[in-house]
């Protein structure tokens, strides 16, 4: 059970269902997303019902600079000799929006959380990744085949999964796995498609079950 995990976007649905998976086999888990309200009811749900340590790590990808990067770093690596499992999961996707009408900030932003954030957060945690340690790239099966309107979402979700192979490529000791998410019910779905009955969908709590299943 001396296994220590981190999670981006772990305030979210299936951020939550996957930290709560993971919760069940960690000693530790660190859980981030973008300010303490989103985390605090992952974090007493973990307390509440399982012998895993929480540790919160809010941060604004959007806002975040190298410095906070460097603190989390020199944080975990004051607290913890190595670090057994990181899910990439944090995203964002405000809305549907093609590309000649994308707004330039708002694509810059998408990419910042999707894909940039992600390769801070790698760098920091690498000196921790080590002895088979394992790495999840939470994708999405929109990139099965090129659909419109996706836009920098889309773009930053292939970014990340090239990250992923690159690290597998250099680093033969960590286990990569990118999985790609179906369609799921979930708040951010339902704001995405309001017309559409999503009751019929996996559950979060379905999905991250089968996600985190090698």
């Amino acid at each position: 059970m001396n296994k220590v995990g981190l999670i981006t976007g772990a305030g979210g649905a299936l951020g939550t269902a996957l930290a709560k998976q993971l919760a069940h086999t960690h000693s530790d888990l660190v859980l981030h997303d973008a300010d303490l309200p989103l985390l605090e009811p992952v974090y007493d749900w973990i307390e509440a019902n399982t012998a895993c340590r929480g540790h919160l790590f809010p941060l604004n990808f959007k806002l975040a600079t190298a410095g906070d990067y460097q603190q989390l770093a020199q944080a975990l690596q004051e607290n913890f000799v190595q670090l057994h499992t990181v899910v990439f999961n944090a995203a964002s996707l405000p809305a549907f929006t093609p590309l000649a009408h994308f707004d330039p900030q708002q694509w810059y932003e998408v990419l910042q959380v999707n894909l940039n954030a992600h390769f801070h957060i790698l760098q920091a945690v690498l000196p921790l990744l080590k002895d088979d340690a394992t790495v999840w790239i939470i994708s999405d099966a929109a990139l099965d085949a090129p659909k419109p309107f996706y836009g920098a979402y889309a773009v930053a979700k292939a970014g990340l999964e090239m990250l992923g192979r690159q690290l597998a490529a250099e680093r033969d000791d960590i286990t990569v796995h990118i999985r790609r998410v179906p369609p799921f019910q979930s708040p951010l779905r339902q704001r995405l498609f309001p017309g559409t009955d999503n009751r019929n969908l996996p559950t979060a709590a379905a999905v991250a079950a089968a996600l985190l299943n090698p």
